[in-house]
């Protein structure tokens, strides 16, 4: 609708300063010679003059300065949509990964994720080598890591329904341009991300939802599409399976590190880090693989 209106005004401004450039300087034509289209021709061209001039108004008044809102609005909300779309990309790698999907996203299909109906997830733990990609650019080599299909859905689905929120509640808000508003409200209530907020708590539920879960995954691949639309700094991610004797060689690396943190008496109750692009994950002060 917001389109139609756009292009019904530019063509109204075309006409009226056609009038204004042909009938009333009579560049080129006018509707005729006789006191009536005499009087037509005025009528058209005032008509014409009060439009141009409310058209400018518009521009100084309304358009520029709601142009200049809604850019820092948005310079406000550009980590929001950097966290967001980062964490989007976290799950989209991470089910690629484990559907073998090896497809772009903006080529991938509704085909391409039908596998998705019969996968049955497990709780073990699935290792990968990510590959960090800023803005299509491979940034940070490999980094070595694991993912658990309830827990980790789980953990970034909620991620980024609070960063959704926290953005929303932000002052600068009303200044967002609407179509960006659209976008991330869908994002934000999209049954995949319901799906997988709910995994944590019943994993059950995953069984319930599995025959739609390959159209609701197709659904946010889409959004997050849509998203990437934005110039922002992007951060996505391709994960690839490591092989059994990768794991344990980052097993071995992994005891031997944490070792020597726990040495030197760093509290590390929970948390995770990184070190040498291999993932550590501590939680109640031990290692978790």
């Amino acid at each position: 609708m917001r389109k139609i209106v756009k292009y019904s005004l530019c063509c109204i401004t075309i006409v009226c300063g056609y009038i204004i450039c042909y009938v009333g300087l009579g560049w080129f034509w006018s509707l005729g010679s006789s006191d009536n289209f005499e009087r037509i021709n005025k009528v058209l061209i005032n008509l014409s003059y009060s439009y141009m001039a409310g058209f400018c108004f518009y521009i100084l008044v309304e358009y520029f300065p709601k142009k200049v809102a809604q850019k820092k609005a948005y310079i406000v909300w550009e980590k929001g949509i950097v966290n967001v779309y980062m964490r989007m990309s976290e799950m989209i790698a991470a089910l690629k990964m484990i559907y073998d999907i090896d497809i772009e996203d903006k080529e991938l299909s509704i085909d391409e994720v039908k596998d998705l109906e019969t996968y049955q997830p497990k709780n073990e733990k699935v290792y990968f080598g990510a590959t960090t990609y800023i803005n299509d650019i491979d940034e940070n080599g490999i980094i070595k890591g694991f993912f658990v299909f309830h827990e980790n859905l789980n953990e970034l689905a909620t991620r980024i329904k609070k960063e959704i929120l926290s953005m929303i509640q932000l002052p600068s808000t009303p200044n967002i341009e609407i179509e960006l508003i659209e976008i991330i409200s869908e994002i934000e209530s999209c049954e995949f991300l319901n799906t997988c907020d709910r995994l944590l708590d019943n994993p059950l539920y995953y069984e319930h939802t599995k025959g739609n879960f390959n159209i609701d995954f197709y659904q946010f691949v889409q959004l997050h599409e849509k998203l990437s639309k934005y110039k922002f700094k992007k951060l996505s991610y391709k994960y690839e399976k490591l092989m059994s004797y990768e794991i344990a060689a980052m097993k071995v690396e992994q005891k031997e590190v944490f070792q020597e943190i726990k040495k030197q008496n760093i509290n590390l109750e929970n948390c995770v880090f990184y070190k040498n692009n291999i993932k550590y994950v501590i939680k109640d002060g031990e290692l978790i693989y």
